[in-house]
């Protein structure tokens, strides 16, 4: 598997030096197609499953689970379940025997698709900006240039 700095390399010499896939794959001592796909995605590595694992044991209390967080919606923050004491209350009403882990895994993925990706921000004209910060490298006529630090962070208060 590439690391994120030879993926860059191969793709330096594809987009900016110009050279082949077969050079590359040469130079480099990689196969064809695994620089085909370093060319295609830049971002760092990450496995990804064909197919979602089975559950055979912890498959029967899902919906258990998840009747349980659902409920706990509706319930103050303090007085919601622990994936523990899920975990424990499973064992003590419905006889589950499978390991605390696996309970604690599915209650940890199963609130985070309940969560917002992002939070939208709405600023009033005038009254506070935000900028995140980024580095830039130039090259002008062949010659590089410093490398640049941008970061701005505006706040009015009125």
């Amino acid at each position: 598997m590439l690391k994120v700095d030879q993926k860059e390399q191969i793709r330096r010499a594809f987009f900016i030096e110009g050279k082949s896939i077969r050079q590359i794959a040469r130079e480099r001592h990689h196969d064809r197609r695994t620089v085909r796909a370093a060319i295609r995605d830049a971002g760092p590595p990450c496995y990804k499953l064909s197919r979602p694992r089975a559950r055979p044991v912890l498959g029967r209390f899902v919906a258990i689970i998840d009747r349980w967080l659902a409920e706990d919606q509706l319930s103050p923050v303090k007085q919601r379940h622990t994936s523990r004491r899920i975990y424990h209350r499973l064992g003590e009403e419905h006889g589950y025997t499978d390991g605390e882990s696996t309970v604690r895994e599915y209650v940890h993925k199963h609130r985070a698709r309940q969560q917002p990706v992002f939070i939208p921000l709405a600023y009033e004209p005038d009254v506070d900006a935000q900028v995140d910060f980024g580095e830039a490298r130039v090259i002008m006529n062949g010659r590089p240039l410093v490398r640049i630090q941008l970061e701005y962070h505006k706040h009015i208060s009125r």
